[in-house]
């Protein structure tokens, strides 16, 4: 139990965040803050004062956003700094800016495709409609001047993405222009809506954002080169940090992507100590450290699916590997279909939550196109730093079919008959969903392949009837 010693601390603050965030009230969230701490207390002090802390303090530092929030005056022309790249939805174009005097980033969207780009400095006119963010805002441009663009590093990464989004148009074809910089760079301004909406039925959208697999991959590949080239064991760990956070700068603060970082330089950091902590410490304080600097992220969905993936991945990838390994089909396979059951079990609910839908290809989706993954990730992000040579052509032109293999997949995958099963996402229905998870989970637990087939069709029944 010792393995799990933050994760009550990371939780607590999480939930007083969202309390307080929802109740604009600073005294329900302490409140709160100490109906969790004394609970606790009756089971293990130490972990009371933990929770205790935290919990207050995240109330204490979500209070002071939300109030900073609704305080806001969206009547004037606003000051905003461009924090992503721009992308197409069936609302509008989106981005996301920064905005003096407003915590956290202002999602913005508007009618007309801005011609800016990350980074430029902009004035905005428009009006904020709710949508149930931190500020409960929207802010809607109905008006864009723009300012010019900023110089120094963060002229250095928007041209970073720009040339690469050039040899990608140049080098590549079909789906993959808008597949490749999403999946390498985090960059979805050249997806169009009709392909995000078939990705995002197969369960494959999270391929067009950058998270921790991304992470994984290009910290390892870095030590592995920087082991080959002969450096010691500090100068590749440094090394690797320093990259993976240039490659945070340069993709942008988005919530999986700041998730990621915190956890692989956790990670980083802990191998130049030479010392090995489970990898639920690394999320656990990634999310204290997260929520703390940034408490909007509590109710963002971006965030909220890549934790519960990651923990799932975490807690029920062994069960399921255990339950599935047989020698009758090759290891690798089990493990990719575990690593597929692990991460949708554990954000089944959420989905249903934010899509109101629940995707029964996603699994095989995601199993097919596995093999392919790694390798665009990384020769990808070798065709960034080899773009201004001829190799850097070669690799794009060479990942080209592995990206349209994945549109392939999420193609064929969309137009299946019952590909997806729509689901109303009232608290009856979630509840459901949360139930049949824990119930595939002890199945799991318990090892009874029995149980878990008599279980899968039940939830299977259970969708059908609530469609």
């Amino acid at each position: 139990m010792s393995d799990l010693r933050l994760v009550p601390a990371a939780l607590s603050l999480w939930c007083v965040a969202v309390v307080v965030t929802w109740s604009r009230s600073l005294a329900l969230g302490l409140g709160f803050a100490l109906c969790l701490a004394v609970a606790l207390a009756l089971w293990h002090k130490p972990q009371a004062i933990a929770v205790g802390a935290a919990a207050i303090a995240g109330a204490l530092r979500t209070w002071h956003s939300v109030r900073a929030a609704d305080r806001f005056d969206f009547s004037k022309p606003l000051r905003a700094e461009v924090s992503s790249m721009p992308h197409s939805t069936e609302h509008g174009w989106f981005f996301r800016a920064k905005v003096a005097g407003f915590p956290g980033e202002l999602p913005v969207i508007t009618t007309e495709a801005p011609k800016i780009q990350q980074f430029d400095l902009l004035i905005l006119q428009g009006k904020a409609s709710p949508s149930g963010g931190l500020g409960r805002t929207l802010y809607v441009a109905e008006d864009i001047h723009y300012l010019g663009a900023q110089g120094g590093l963060q002229h250095l990464s928007l041209v970073i993405k720009l040339r690469f989004q050039a040899l990608v148009q140049q080098h590549s074809n079909g789906e993959a222009i808008g597949l490749l910089p999403a999946m390498i760079l985090g960059d979805a301004s050249l997806q169009d809506t009709e392909a995000k909406q078939r990705y995002a039925a197969t369960g494959l959208a999270h391929l067009s954002a950058v998270s921790g697999g991304n992470v994984a991959m290009l910290t390892t590949a870095v030590l592995a080169i920087a082991t080959l080239l002969g450096a010691s064991r500090a100068l590749a760990l440094t090394a690797a940090l320093l990259s993976l956070g240039a490659f945070v700068f340069i993709v942008g603060p988005e919530p999986s992507v700041l998730r990621a970082g915190v956890m692989g330089s956790l990670a980083l950091v802990a191998m130049m100590a030479q010392t090995r902590a489970p990898p639920i410490h690394g999320l656990s304080i990634a999310i204290l450290v997260l929520l703390l600097y940034e408490p909007s992220l509590a109710t963002s969905f971006g965030m909220s699916l890549s934790s519960f993936a990651t923990a799932g991945i975490i807690a029920a990838y062994p069960l399921i590997y255990r339950s599935i390994a047989t020698p009758y089909w090759p290891d690798v396979l089990s493990r990719m279909v575990a690593v597929a059951l692990a991460a949708e079990l554990a954000t089944l609910p959420l989905v249903v939550a934010m899509s109101q839908r629940v995707s029964l290809v996603a699994v095989p989706a995601n199993v097919l196109v596995a093999p392919v993954v790694p390798i665009i990730t990384v020769a990808g992000l070798c065709a960034v730093l080899l773009e201004p040579t001829v190799v850097g052509a070669v690799v794009i032109r060479a990942i080209t079919p592995l990206a349209n293999w994945i549109a392939r997949v999420a193609y064929y995958g969309y137009s299946l008959p019952f590909a997806r099963v729509n689901v109303q996402s009232d608290p009856l229905t979630l509840a459901w969903m949360v139930l049949a998870v824990a119930w595939i989970l002890f199945a799991l637990a318990s090892r009874r392949p029995t149980v878990i087939i008599l279980v899968s069709l039940s939830v299977g029944c259970v969708l059908m009837l609530l469609a």
